[in-house]
Order: C-alpha cells, then structure tokens, then sequence
C-alpha cells in the first residue's frame, strides 16, 4: 500500500530561523491544484503558534504562457521565498513555457533561503520521485542553489 507523506525531499532544521514574512509564488495549473498548494502549506506554516505571516501570489498556467503576464510574473518569483509548482494533470513533461518560466525565476536566486516546491498529481496520490517532469523542476532548483521540496509515496504501513 503507498502512503503519501509530508513534503521533504530535504530535511529541514528545526532551529532555522523563517523571515517574518514568507513570499510564496504559486504556479498552478486548475482550481484543484491551486487548493491543494493553498492547504498543504497553510497547514505547514501554521505548525508554530509564533510562526511567519505568508504572503501568496497565484499564476495560472495560461497566464504564465502570455509572454506579457509571464516577465511580471517572473519579477514576482524572483523575489519569493518558496515557489510552487501545482499540477493535477498527468502529462509527461513540464510545458515547455512552465520549465523556461521556473529556470528564468531561478537564475538570480540566492541559494538555500529559497525553496522550490513541486506538487505533481493529487493529495491522496502524489507523483511518484522518478518522474520526468518532477526531475525536471528538482534539477532547475538544484542548479540554483535552492532547496526541493516534493511530497512521496512510500510503500508500506
């Protein structure tokens, strides 16, 4: 039987300090995916009673391929603290305007203190980590410095 699990493709220290504010960019592909990212990480950072304010910008899928939107929306993300990539859909690859969107966010960033987060599939089954278009976005976050976040399906219990 596979269980989802939390997040972590990278552990996180408990003694890190988090910004006051966190500036959170989420790229997602339908209202599905959008209510996924918005819960699992309301949820997550309201884990500590004293923890950050957040801060979410969404972009939409579409809005992102508009060459006019997509420079905008990269400004924005280039000056978060975490990016999400939300999709339900189960296509193979990341679209093409989704890689090169992620990869221009990304070249300015400034290593650890930025996270890249990738929710691929749905709450109660995630992609699985050998995914194409999952490598894809964990590679373009590596490249940068920043930190992975993913959730997994583990076999067992």
């Amino acid at each position: 039987m596979h269980h989802p699990t939390p997040f972590l493709a990278q552990p996180v220290k408990a003694d890190a300090e988090l910004p006051p504010k966190i500036k959170i960019v989420l790229a997602y592909e339908n209202l599905s995916a959008a209510l996924w990212a918005t819960e699992a990480f309301t949820v997550m950072l309201r884990q500590s009673p004293d923890g950050p304010k957040t801060q979410l910008i969404p972009w939409s899928f579409s809005t992102l391929s508009n060459p006019d939107f997509s420079a905008q929306a990269t400004d924005v993300a280039a000056q978060a603290d975490l990016i999400v990539i939300a999709t339900s859909s189960n296509f193979r690859l990341l679209p093409t305007f989704l890689e090169n969107w992620l990869g221009k966010c990304l070249s300015g960033k400034r290593g650890p203190q930025t996270a890249v987060a990738a929710l691929f599939g749905r709450a109660n089954r995630p992609e699985r980590s050998d995914s194409m278009r999952l490598r894809a976005v964990q590679e373009l976050a590596e490249k940068a410095g920043c930190r992975f976040l993913a959730p997994f399906v583990t076999d067992g219990i």
